[in-house]
């Protein structure tokens, strides 16, 4: 945390309306940010890469002040070893395709995916309780934020080709979902260290 607040920080993200494709990025309620990608894993990947390159420069830019230069080579390294099999393809073509379309290795937004499993650095807690309009999910993110982080939050609606659409509370340069729903339910990512470190 330290070592990221006496870092540089990356330019503030432009949430400016624009569209690519049938993706688009807009600013709802309040001006919060919201992303909204269409089609195949490649035209998600595209469109989320088009619309959001400079956005995703930040996150990556976060990654690497947690990490450290020293230590982001072996630290990539090991989570391509533990997760890359067990990563859906569809994940990887869409990844793929939005690290092509915003001009940044693969290899390292993959690792933008999965950092946060091999550190011990970050919390998360979820409350669900009844209310009239049916179960209540309030959900928690403790990153340290590194005096920048939170700027950079934005919903992503996700409408992918063969499967049920879905909304995510996310960071630019992510697939899939940490807190979401869709029509049916709501989830949230909880981590478990086993004794490695390693969350389960």
């Amino acid at each position: 945390h330290v070592r990221g607040l006496l870092s540089r920080r990356p330019p503030a993200p432009d949430w400016t309306p624009r569209t690519e494709g049938k993706g688009r990025l807009e600013r709802g309620p309040g001006g919060v940010p919201i992303l909204y990608v269409e089609g195949t894993p490649e035209e998600m990947g595209r469109q989320h890469g088009t619309l959001l390159r400079d956005e995703m420069k930040g996150l990556m830019h976060y990654v690497r002040a947690f990490v450290g230069r020293r230590g982001l080579s072996k630290a990539m390294k090991r989570a391509a070893r533990l997760f890359t099999e067990h990563c859906p393809e569809d994940y990887l073509r869409e990844a793929s395709a939005m690290a092509k379309a915003a001009g940044m290795p693969v290899e390292e937004l993959l690792f933008a995916q999965w950092f946060t499993d091999l550190y011990r650095g970050f919390g998360c807690s979820t409350l669900a309780a009844p209310s009239s309009e049916g179960t209540f999910l309030a959900r928690n993110l403790d990153f340290p934020s590194m005096g920048y982080l939170q700027r950079y939050s934005i919903v992503v609606v996700a409408r992918p080709v063969g499967k049920q659409a879905f909304a995510s509370v996310s960071w630019p340069g992510l697939v899939g979902g940490r807190s979401g729903q869709n029509a049916h339910l709501a989830v949230s990512t909880r981590g478990v260290h086993d004794q490695s470190g390693v969350r389960a």
